[in-house]
C-alpha cells in the first residue's frame, strides 16, 4: 500500500515537473520570438537609413526564402535573388523613420509569423521632399539553430478604396 502511494506520488510529481518544464520552455520561446521581432524593427529602420547589415543578417540565406516586395515585380526566390533585390531597395531610402503596428503574431518552436502595418516616412536619395509608404506586411520566420530567421516577406501598399458592393 505504501509502495503504491509512493509510486503514485512519484508519477504525479514527474508529471507536474514535466508540465512546468514544458510550459516555461514555451514561454521562453515566445519571449525569444518577441525579442527577435523587436530587434527586427531596429534592423529595418537601419536598413531604411543606409545600413543594411542587420536586416540582411535576419534573413535565412537558403534557397527556399521568398520575397514579394512592396515595389511590386516578380516574387524573388532564393538568397541570391533576394540579396540583389535588397541592395536595390536599400538604395531608394534616406533619412527614414519607421513605425509598425502589429496585428497578429504567433510561433511554435520551429516557425513564427507576423502580420503588421508598416509606415515609412523618407526622402529619396536625391529628393528634398518627404515621401510616405504605408504597407501591409506578412512575414514568416524559421528557427535555425536557435535563431529566428526570416524566410518570407510579403509587402503590399495599404491603399484605401471602397470594396465592390
Amino acid at each position: 500500500m505504501i509502495l503504491k502511494q509512493l509510486k503514485d506520488s512519484f508519477c504525479i510529481s514527474l508529471f507536474v515537473a514535466f508540465f512546468i518544464i514544458v510550459h516555461s520552455s514555451l514561454a521562453q520561446d515566445d519571449n525569444d520570438f518577441e525579442s527577435a521581432l523587436n530587434s527586427l524593427d531596429s534592423a529595418i529602420e537601419k536598413f531604411l537609413n543606409g545600413n543594411p547589415d542587420d536586416f540582411i543578417n535576419f534573413w535565412s540565406h537558403s534557397d527556399d526564402v521568398t520575397i514579394a516586395g512592396g515595389f511590386g515585380g516578380v516574387i524573388e526566390k532564393g538568397w541570391d535573388s533576394i540579396s540583389k533585390r535588397l541592395e536595390r531597395v536599400n538604395s531608394v531610402y534616406s533619412k527614414a523613420t519607421f513605425e509598425t503596428e502589429r496585428m497578429s503574431l504567433g510561433n511554435d518552436d520551429k516557425f513564427g509569423y507576423i502580420v503588421q502595418h508598416e509606415l515609412i516616412k523618407f526622402y529619396g536619395k536625391d529628393e528634398n521632399v518627404e515621401m510616405t509608404r504605408n504597407y501591409r506586411i506578412t512575414m514568416i520566420f524559421r528557427n535555425e539553430i536557435n535563431e529566428w530567421k526570416l524566410i518570407h516577406r510579403h509587402a503590399d501598399a495599404n491603399m484605401n478604396w471602397d470594396a465592390p458592393e
